[in-house]
């Protein structure tokens, strides 16, 4: 057996470029998954939300399903309701270009009266 060296330990310098590899990677895969519409507000089991629970009441409106609709269609749909679109942000994804891939908050949040709502819209794959 080498001497030097105790057999069984692995060198600080390379625990600490396993741990950064190892973050950068779940780093990617979080950034990955948020892009491609997965995650809060995106394309994962969406939670049911009826017409009843989609509206106005007393200075409060709930955010209605958006994703998977054009640009237009979603920023008429929340003008239906008077939600403002605060940003449109245009988002690599395998959606087409144009469709919306998530909303922030997401459907179904309630907000108060003039609360704005973010559009992430695909840029196709091109970016």
């Amino acid at each position: 057996m080498p001497e030097g060296r105790p057999q069984g330990k692995i060198p600080g310098r390379t625990m600490l470029l396993l741990g950064g590899g190892a973050t950068a990677a779940a780093g990617l895969v979080l950034g990955l998954t948020l892009l491609m519409g997965g995650g809060p507000g995106g394309d994962g089991p969406a939670a049911t939300v009826t017409s009843t629970q989609v509206g106005r009441a007393d200075g409060l409106v709930t955010v209605p399903p958006v994703a998977g609709l054009g640009a237009r269609a979603a920023t008429e749909r929340l003008a239906g309701l008077r939600i403002p679109v605060g940003a449109v942000i245009r988002v690599p994804s395998f959606r087409r270009a144009g469709t919306v891939v998530r909303s922030y908050p997401g459907d179904g949040t309630v907000l108060t009266e003039g609360e704005r709502v973010t559009l992430y819209v695909s840029a196709g794959m091109g970016g």
